[in-house]
């Protein structure tokens, strides 16, 4: 596991920097108070929330059910980099740790799974985990972003303090002796650390060996404790260091020059040998103390080894999964994923290996005879943009492709299904909807690239509009009792009112913007009938009697990506860096947000249609709800960057999200 720390406290900068693909940007703890438990399962029902047993406690504290269950996908969806597992008396037995983003621990196996998140810890990143013994008995200590080290010994996750270090490093991996309560763990800067007492204590070794980051270790199966243990660890810039007899040495020194990300020592009938694998698909093996490459069937990062026997499996960046049998290398699951798998791991039984894979968006793959397969299931692979809620049992989300989902269904059991399918092919931003009545079958409408609008009318048929329109990207859609506007790139903006044809509007005395509009909001009906528009910049504009003006001039640079509210006089407009401005008594005003300061900002707001209260997603997980002059913070479950929410009754909350991400509070 490969991690690239960009600047202290803010950034991470995932396990592919050098391929370009960015981590998520993280929250520096939980909000306080918060304890957060869930209980997931294989099937599409969302749990109860509720403490599935003994193993979900937090020391002392009770656990206390939250609002926030994942839908999609799950078990959960938060990142994955990190696996170990105790094997059982058969693959259904396999218990599995994997950790990741968010301060995310999944437990569990082909019979179920339970999400671990503490108060105790905060949402730093774990980047290794490893443990001794099984069941409740077992003992796991994790490893992670900023020093993170945390342990999980008699059903209680606790935080090993104080901070090793600065706090400003990683510790990046962790190995478990075969003595009780001892470990070996590296991290930046070349640092080595003896561990004891399940990791009450942490001794420095190996300093000076080298300056480079350490990704991954590995000992000699059965090697005892840390006195006479045997470990090989490797990093950057092709490092790999090896400890023997208690010193740690450099060997293969000028070898290759790419980071090597993950290590494996043989046994059985590769007794002897070590493997190590890392950026642009390199290898390398020691056999009879000399280290030399070999050939991968591969260009992709390799992130992560696991091996018994002959058999050696590897994963990395794309989905890549490698299998290397007696010496010779093949591509295994081709295709099944395209996901960074970021580590791997496996039992033994018999000579029949099952081989567990597990990465980004919460993927969990599978092993068993000769066949992968997927632990983890997705309503949809695709990003969501934007989300709209009818009611209760009637949601729309639109997405990648003219990917239209619609769910049906009771809040505790229903089921999202793809509607609109192939109508369009171009990426929907907006989806937004009216009903006359609760009875009423309601007008939906989402609009997306290349001027894309899709309607569902009330006799419940989808259909493309507008088509002559404009072939500018539209990025936003609101629809009232008897009009439609849209708003797009480039200061497009259209209207439909009543049953008539889509036409176009333009600005202030009939000259149209150049900025993009990026949002639109509206209130009322017939002449009474209020528009606004706001896009890049901090433009905004209001619409009332047929006639544009300009608003809220000089008091946001920031592009402006939501405008909401109930009223004219509670309208609030969330710029894309966090400005936040609000509209009373006929004027806007900055109207600053505490949560959504330094790196956070809102991106999307949505309001109960009953009740008019307002909430509001962002950057970073956030989830703020208004409570009278102020808002509160939800504790969700990840600190990915939402793109939709919608209302759907109260306390009946869907957020929308990358790669398929749906999170919902009932």
């Amino acid at each position: 596991m490969r991690t690239i720390l960009c600047k202290p406290r803010q950034w991470l900068l995932g396990p592919l920097g050098g391929l370009g693909l960015l981590g998520t940007m993280f929250a520096l703890g939980v909000p306080s108070g918060c304890t957060e438990v869930v209980v997931g399962d294989l099937t599409n029902k969302p749990d109860a929330g509720k403490d599935g047993g003994a193993d979900m406690r937090d020391g002392s504290m009770p656990p206390t059910p939250i609002g926030w269950r994942w839908e999609s996908p799950r078990p959960q969806g938060n990142n994955l980099r990190a696996l170990w597992g105790s094997p059982g008396e058969t693959a259904a037995g396999d218990e599995l740790y994997a950790a990741g983003e968010s301060g995310t621990v999944v437990v569990g196996g082909s019979t179920g799974w339970q999400i671990q998140r503490s108060s105790s810890f905060d949402a730093r990143t774990i980047l290794g985990i490893h443990g001794q013994g099984s069941g409740a008995q077992a003992t796991v200590v994790a490893v992670g972003l900023y020093d993170l080290g945390l342990r999980r010994q008699n059903n209680t996750w606790t935080d090993l303090n104080p901070i090793l270090g600065t706090g400003d490093g990683n510790l990046n991996a962790i190995w478990a002796t075969a003595s009780p309560g001892e470990y070996f763990v590296v991290g930046t800067t070349g640092r080595i650390y003896a561990v004891r007492n399940h990791g009450s204590s942490f001794t420095r070794e190996g300093m000076g060996v080298t300056p480079d980051t350490l990704f991954a270790l590995a000992g000699v199966a059965g090697s005892g404790g840390i006195s006479s243990a045997e470990v090989y660890a490797v990093g950057g810039n092709g490092r790999i260091v090896h400890r023997q007899g208690g010193t740690w040495t450099v060997e293969a020194d000028t070898l290759i020059a790419q980071s090597l990300n993950a290590v494996w020592v043989g046994d059985g009938a590769t007794t002897g040998q070590v493997f190590a694998g890392g950026d642009s698909g390199v290898f390398v093996v020691r056999k009879s103390g000399t280290w030399s490459t070999e050939v991968t069937p591969t260009t992709a990062q390799i992130t992560g080894l696991w091996g018994s026997g002959d058999e050696l499996y590897a994963v990395g960046a794309a989905g890549t999964i490698l299998q290397r049998k007696g010496g010779v290398w093949k591509q295994e699951a081709v295709g099944m994923t395209n996901e960074l798998l970021s580590a791997v791991w496996g039992s033994s039984r018999g000579g029949q290996n099952t081989v567990y894979a597990i990465g980004n968006a919460g993927t969990i793959l599978r092993r068993s005879g000769s066949n992968w397969e997927s632990l983890s299931t997705r309503v949809t692979a695709a990003s969501l943009s934007s989300v709209w809620a009818r009611s209760s049992q009637e949601i729309y989300a639109v997405g990648n492709d003219g990917l239209v989902l619609r769910r049906s269904g009771a809040p505790d059991s229903g089921t999202w299904a793809q509607v609109a399918q192939g109508m369009v092919m171009a990426q929907l931003n907006g989806v937004f909807g009216y009903a006359a009545s609760q009875s009423a079958e309601p007008d939906v409408y989402a609009v997306g690239g290349q001027g894309s609008i899709l309607r569902k009318n009330p006799a419940g048929m989808w259909a493309v509009e507008g088509v002559l329109l404009t072939s500018e990207e539209l990025t936003s859609v609101w629809v009232g009792a008897d009009s439609v506007w849209v708003v797009g790139r480039n200061g497009r903006i259209g209207k439909k009112i009543g049953a008539g044809a889509w036409m176009p509007d333009s600005g202030p005395a009939g000259m149209p913007t150049t900025e993009t509009l990026l949002t639109v909001w509206g209130f009322g009906q017939g002449a009474s009938q209020v528009t606004y528009v706001a896009g890049t910049n901090g433009f905004l504009m209001r619409r009332a009697g047929g006639v544009w003006s300009q608003e809220a001039i000089g008091l946001t640079t920031q592009d402006v990506v939501a405008v909401f509210g109930p009223n004219e006089d509670s309208l609030f407009a969330l710029g894309r860096k966090g400005a936040v401005l609000r509209r009373n008594g006929g004027s806007w005003a900055s109207s600053p947000i505490s949560q959504l300061s330094g790196s956070a900002a809102g991106i999307a707001g949505s309001l109960n249609p009953t009740t008019g209260e307002m909430w509001i997603a962002g950057t970073r997980g956030t989830i703020l709800r208004q409570m009278g002059s102020s808002w509160q913070s939800e504790p969700t479950l990840t600190t990915q960057p939402f793109s939709g929410l919608a209302v759907a009754g109260s306390n009946d909350i869907y957020v929308v999200g990358p790669s398929g991400l749906i999170l919902h509070k009932f």
